[in-house]
Order: structure tokens, then sequence, then C-alpha cells
């Protein structure tokens, strides 16, 4: 038996709040929701950009913080995972390419 229990109307509606989020950092570059296909067919980076600046200020931070003795051991708090965005479909695949080429 598998329960879920959802504090949204919907399934995942929570975790996929950036202020709900379970608070692991990444880059933005796997999310494809962070960029979306305008209709000129252009692929709108903008959004993907901003969290990934952001993440580097937040790496950079965690960087002064263990330089300072404040956090002790990096490993404890960060660790880089691959990602990876998976489509299929003709429209997805050129959707993703577009993507790739965009960022």
């Amino acid at each position: 038996t598998i329960d879920m229990y959802e504090r949204m109307n919907g399934v995942a509606e929570e975790s996929s709040n950036g202020w709900n989020n379970a608070g692991t950092g990444h880059s933005a570059f796997s999310e494809m929701n962070y960029t979306p296909e305008k209709a000129d067919g252009t692929i709108d980076i903008s959004k993907a950009v901003k969290v990934n600046e952001s993440f580097e200020i937040s790496r950079q931070f965690w960087s002064y913080q263990v330089k300072n003795n404040v956090l002790k051991d990096p490993k404890s708090f960060i660790n880089s995972v691959p990602h990876m965005s998976f489509v299929w479909g003709d429209d997805n695949v050129n959707f993703l390419r577009k993507r790739y080429a965009a960022l």
C-alpha cells in the first residue's frame, strides 16, 4: 500500500512551488518549465537564467561561510548531482534542441 498526502488540490503542486521546495538547490538548466516556448517558436530562457544566477549567489555565500569556518563540511549540505531532461516525440525533441541551443 502506498499512501499519498497532498496539501494542495493537485499532485506535486506544493513542492513544485519554489517557496515550498525541499531545499534542493539547482542551477535551473534541467527544468523545462523554466524555459517556455513563445508563440514565435523561440525559447524564453529568462526564468532559467534568473534562477541560475540566484543559485550562483547562494554558492558564493556558502563558499564564504566555509572559508570563514561558519560552515564546516560542504559535503554535508551541497553535492553535485547529474541531471538530465528526457523527452519523446518529434515536437518535444525539437523543443529540447531549441532549448539547449538557447541556453
